[in-house]
């Protein structure tokens, strides 16, 4: 028997009739896929085809319109090239954009912004992670700025014990002398010779916080915050320091830790540089000092100024780990570009009048910022770098798997007598050469005459220069977009080039 039937869905579909044998057939499956017990069905004699109705074949269906953005395949296809178009938009945008930002760079063309007024206090230092920026202070209270909201997020008292510089009842030498951040934990010298480890985020308690009140006897002259919740510490009677620093559990007695590691380097220690397993230590004789943060084993030493009768002490470095290369700048202003991977002085000129506080470097600029010198009679000036090298002084190489290792003992051993840096004429083309002013005079009352400096990397010659700073400038920090700086008293100011 044939039925018609009167849907348009399918056709063939084999139906069984209803008879005990049938369900009986059905339950007997329970487990079973629909289409095998159908199939299965399908031979027995007493099941009947049933054909049902199929309606002709109609037209495929059509594309919607191009202005249709209805959930159809070709409405897909267009919402596909849409995206494609607005990434291509992004990428030229962006393209843009960075053209733009190179440009004004080499120009100097940019906005200045306040990011942030401080009442009462003065701004020592800082540094920033993506939005986060923690700056440190002459009171010795340390805070969390958002950078795209300019506001203020939490702060930090100073060590308990510790008075505040600039408060009533306070005394000199409460404030920040160094800083280190890495978007989670920031570490915190003072000039007392305390260290605080601030936990901004992964605290399991409402103490977010770690104290060395006594970490040294005099100023602590460079932080860093390691891998494994460790934090490395210098100062300036030659010690180099590692404390455990894990947030404190819930409802514990917070005590001040025994440092892992501790090295007597016998130098007065400048300035503080460190990887996940090194250390690198600026020193007053001008010698570059190499730790290992694992046995604090001295592995590298380098006399930054060989041939100089006098040795000027390094007062701010910069290690740039993906090109392996190390920045030094001296208390004379004399700035040097080493490439550890070949042991040789790449770039040598003199950056400023007074000491070089702060260095920052990537592939297309070195930015600086100097003070100007004390005023110092003509027996205690500080004897500049020649261009003659000593042919005398000789180290051994030393092997070692990281690439400081590849460095010499000596920077000395790698300039023979008479070879000249790749940047001594470009230094000697630059505004600020060995014989030129090297800073012009603020005219802004009550500031100094502290400058920050752009160079170009390749040729070592003065993009521009931001004057006007006071004497507390001691900390750059750039990207592609911006520069943020201190020196300016109570005021954190933002150069966009953008």
């Amino acid at each position: 028997m044939w039925v018609s039937g009167g849907g348009g869905g399918g056709c063939g579909l084999g139906v069984p009739r209803a008879t005990p044998a049938g369900r009986a057939a059905r339950s007997r499956f329970p487990q079973r896929s629909l289409w095998r017990a159908l199939r299965r069905a399908s031979t027995r004699s007493h099941w009947h085809r049933v054909r049902l109705h199929c309606p002709p074949p109609s037209d495929p269906p059509t594309a919607p319109d191009d202005d249709d953005d209805g959930g159809g395949g070709g409405g897909q296809r267009l919402d596909l090239s849409k995206l494609q178009q607005r990434v291509r938009d992004l990428e030229a945008s962006l393209r843009r954009e960075q053209q733009t930002s190179a440009h004004n760079w080499r120009a100097g063309a940019r906005e200045q912004q306040a990011l942030m007024v401080f009442e009462d206090d003065t701004v020592r230092g800082f540094k920033y992670v993506d939005t986060e920026l923690v700056v440190g202070s002459q009171s010795g209270e340390v805070r969390l700025i958002d950078l795209r909201e300019h506001v203020l997020l939490k702060s930090l008292e100073p060590p308990v014990g510790v008075e505040r510089q600039g408060r009533p009842g306070g005394v000199a030498g409460a404030e920040t002398t160094a800083l280190d951040f890495d978007g989670i934990t920031a570490a915190v010298g003072y000039a007392t010779g305390s260290l605080q480890c601030w936990f901004v985020r992964g605290s399991r308690g409402p103490t977010d916080w770690l104290t060395w009140p006594r970490a040294f006897f005099t100023p602590v002259t460079g932080v860093a915050v390691l891998p494994h919740n460790r934090v490395a510490a210098a100062s300036l009677d030659g010690r180099l320091r590692v404390f455990p620093a894990e947030p404190p559990p819930p409802g514990a007695l917070i005590v001040p830790t025994q440092p892992a590691l501790d090295v007597d380097v016998q130098v007065p220690i400048l300035s503080m540089q460190a990887t996940d397993d090194y250390c690198l230590l600026g020193c007053l004789d001008g010698v570059v000092r190499a730790y290992s943060l694992r046995n604090g084993e001295l592995v590298l030493q380098m006399d930054v100024h060989p041939s100089s009768g006098s040795a000027a002490g390094i007062t701010s470095m910069y290690y740039e780990d993906e090109m392996q290369w190390l920045w030094t700048g001296s208390e004379t202003g004399l700035l040097h570009g080493i490439d550890l991977s070949t042991s040789r002085v790449m770039h040598r000129f003199r950056a400023h009048r007074g000491a070089v506080k702060a260095i920052q470097a990537n592939a297309a600029r070195v930015v600086t910022c100097g003070v100007a010198p004390e005023p110092m009679t003509d027996s205690a000036m500080k004897t500049t770098m020649t261009t003659t090298r000593d042919e005398g002084a000789r180290g051994e190489r030393e092997e070692w798997n990281d690439p400081l290792s590849s460095a010499r003992s000596e920077t000395g051993d790698a300039e023979r007598d008479g070879d000249r840096t790749e940047s001594d004429d470009a230094s000697r083309r630059a505004p600020a050469g060995d014989d030129a002013e090297a800073l012009v005079g603020s005219s802004t009352f009550g500031l100094g005459s502290a400058a920050i400096r752009v160079w170009s990397r390749g040729d070592c010659r003065q993009l521009f220069e931001l004057a006007g700073h006071s004497d507390t400038l001691s900390t750059i920090q750039f990207d592609d977009k911006k520069l943020i700086s201190d020196g300016l008293g109570n005021v954190l100011i933002v150069h966009n080039f953008t």
